[in-house]
């Protein structure tokens, strides 16, 4: 084996206009000669016969580093090979438009480094390298941005005990009587999202602007345990990409890499957790259209998997399996037609504050470099055609805060386009849209989209010319499109968009997603997994397709206090965590018992700290009892007519020490009777 081919690879395909002669990044012996890659062969994507090259049509030319960064795992593992020679050929060829293939015969001896490299990553025969590339005609091409997918094993273990146990849950969760719903697959949502895109017709490539998979460490185990130490095998939710991926490929796939990709752990299904804030952040369970009582079901200790030392270990080698087999670059840049494309990694690094995961090492000063160079060759470009060019990285540029709705950011825009960073990052939430973004040259990075180092000083305007057209992130799980106008930022509709750079985040490919049109912590709600229509031809405009496949239960929603409904009772808590000093729990209990009146509520919790109740029903008198670690509270009407009517609610607030949070019991009883209601599960504090 004298060299293999790094790209075209699977999830960096190449890219051409017709007549266009086709780039390969090579890794060669230092003995290499031109002549051996008449070995090579191409052919139509997954069909047709092989043709050979003919050495007239090969062409090797220099190698230029700063074009791209190739993970070192790649470098290192064919280095024990012999091959450590990076070259560059252009091969001519003559063919109509479509995705075709390269193929040499080293590629399937490459199955054995594979399985050195990453001995743990489950590879069968199936498993090999594939070189894509597309010949188009168009100048302008037309983009499917991804992100976001958090593609994971574990999602097949959940979904089968929803299935096959939601009698169960039911009976725990108080809900309605039937299977309450469809269980949302990341998976299945990743795998028919990539069927739409291949059906659309108007569209000619994908991006996918990272977080692909969960974690490193997928679920294996068909015996349905869950034991992160025994269960969990690196390398493995790759594969499951890399399955999904070669399944539905029908157009070229261009990837980036988030801040999970560089995880090795999951997240719990219901995480134990301090802040509530992060509490909610973190919570799986609306991701996959349940309630967090009905996760609490599906797994036999939610809390498990210990969230605050195992969920955000990263590594380089977590993203090992994917530079072998589907893309060998971290940064990278391609050209097109009348498009520049620059794609950028999120670079390991990641800062947490108030819950939320920054990138912190992005843009790194390599990254800027890179940046810069590419951006004189747009503006070089430009002074021959118009080109439009197109940044895409995981990290968001502008990011509202859950809180902040869409109507606030475009109606009324008080938004600061940058944010004050210093040794401790400021911002204000209501008007700096930085909800976990990057910290790095982000300013600096907004100027050069904008044309001008000078953007924001002294009343100096953009130079859409000089800048950039579209940026493309991920990350927020939420669909926004963003342009600058003066000193704010504008959240835009896709299809009315001005001259200048287009910030487009898009919705989660995989999970569950959120959305608030409103504003305010209640009116966060859920939003279907789907993908933007980048449509680029005469103008640009971007279009949100969003899949289908699970209709979404409003119990299910992601919001600051989740519904419990019986026929004759209905729950929605809250809990609120101020400064770090104390936590504040809120029951509101609605009597839907026509006749009766609701004259006793009796909440269980797993506590024996001090709690002080601070607000109950007007009139009401309450004790609180502790026996066997727990503690009982119980609220009470003093004759029938304090009570709570049907169709009206009442409150209860309690005081507790900043701890942890678990699942309780709530129970009520009507008319001045003794006898309980069957329980229903709240959130409640703990020891």
């Amino acid at each position: 084996m004298s060299f293999v081919v790094l790209t075209p690879a699977l999830a960096c395909p190449g890219l051409f206009k017709k007549g266009d002669e086709v780039d390969v990044l090579l890794l060669t012996t230092k003995s290499f000669h031109q002549d051996e890659l008449c070995e090579l062969s191409y052919s139509p994507w997954k069909k047709g016969k092989s043709k050979s090259l003919d050495r007239k049509d090969i062409e090797m030319v220099n190698f230029v580093p700063s074009d791209c960064h190739i993970s070192e795992f790649v470098l290192s593992a064919y280095k024990k090979e012999g091959l450590t020679r990076l070259v560059r050929a252009r091969i001519r060829l003559s063919v109509s438009k479509g995705l075709y293939q390269l193929a040499h015969s080293s590629d399937e001896q490459v199955a054995h480094i594979l399985r050195r490299e990453s001995p743990d990553s489950f590879l069968d025969d199936s498993v090999k390298l594939y070189h894509p590339f597309y010949i188009g005609k168009s100048d302008y091409l037309n983009i499917a941005h991804m992100s976001d997918s958090h593609m994971a094993n574990r999602l097949y273990l959940l979904e089968d005990r929803w299935n096959s146990n939601y009698h169960d849950v039911r009976s725990q969760s108080c809900l309605e009587e039937g299977k309450p719903g469809d269980f949302s697959n990341y998976n299945a949502q990743v795998e028919h999202l990539l069927t739409m895109i291949a059906q659309n017709k108007d569209v000619d490539i994908i991006i996918h602007t990272g977080d692909i998979t969960d974690y490193n460490r997928g679920y294996h185990n068909p015996d349905g345990e869950n034991d992160l130490s025994r269960d969990y095998h690196l390398d493995r939710n790759w594969a499951l990409f890399y399955q999904i991926l070669y399944r539905t490929y029908e157009k070229p796939f261009f990837s980036v890499l988030g801040n999970h990709d560089y995880r090795l752990n999951p997240y719990p299904p219901n995480p134990l957790i301090l802040s509530r804030r992060i509490r909610e952040f973190f919570n799986m369970a609306p991701t996959v259209n349940l309630t967090r009582t009905e996760m609490n079901g599906l797994h036999e200790d939610p809390h498990a998997l210990n969230i605050t030392k195992n969920h955000i270990l990263k590594a380089p080698y977590a993203v090992r399996w994917y530079a072998l087999v589907l893309n060998p670059l971290l940064d990278y840049q391609f050209f097109y037609g009348n498009m520049a494309f620059l794609m950028l990694d999120w670079n390991l690094g990641e800062d947490h504050e108030e819950g939320n995961p920054w990138a912190e090492k992005a843009l790194s000063p390599r990254q800027w470099k890179t940046l810069t160079l590419w951006r004189k060759k747009v503006i070089n470009h430009r002074k021959r055609n118009p080109v439009v060019s197109v940044v895409a990285m995981h990290c968001s540029v502008f990011n509202p805060f859950p809180e902040i709705g869409d109507r606030e950011v475009a109606a009324n825009p008080e938004t600061n386009i940058f944010y004050t960073s210093g040794l401790t990052d400021h911002y204000e939430p209501q008007k700096d849209l930085v909800d976990g973004t990057f910290r790095l040259k982000r300013n600096e990075f907004i100027r050069v989209c904008l044309g001008s180092s000078l953007y924001g000083r002294m009343g100096y305007t953009a130079i859409p010319e000089k800048g950039v057209d579209i940026v493309l992130t991920g990350h927020a799980h939420r669909t926004g499109i963003f342009q600058v106008e003066g000193p704010h930022v504008i959240l835009r509709d896709g299809n009315a968009l001005k001259r200048g750079p287009v910030f487009c985040n898009a919705i989660s490919s995989g999970p569950i997603g959120i959305q608030n049109e409103e504003g305010g912590a209640e009116a966060v709600k859920l939003s279907p997994p789907g993908y933007h229509g980048v449509y680029t031809r005469d103008r640009i405009r971007i279009v949100v397709h969003q899949s289908e496949l699970v209709s979404l239960r409003e119990s299910a929603r992601r919001s600051f206090g989740e519904i419990g409904l019986r026929e004759t009772f209905e729950v929605s808590d809250r809990v609120a965590d101020f400064f770090g000093l104390h936590t504040t729990y809120r029951w509101r209990v609605t009597n839907l018992k026509e006749g009766s009146t609701l004259t006793r509520i009796v909440i269980t919790m797993r506590c024996t700290s001090p709690v002080e109740v601070t607000e109950t029903p007007l009139g009401w008198k309450h004790s609180l009892a502790s026996t066997d670690g727990h503690t009982i509270l119980v609220c009470e009407a003093h004759d029938r007519g304090q009570g709570i009517y049907c169709g009206e609610a009442g409150e209860i607030h309690l005081d507790g020490p900043r701890g942890v949070e678990r699942m309780g019991i709530l129970q009520v009883a009507w008319d001045m009777n003794d006898t309980l209601s069957r329980p229903m599960c709240v959130r409640v504090p703990a020891d």
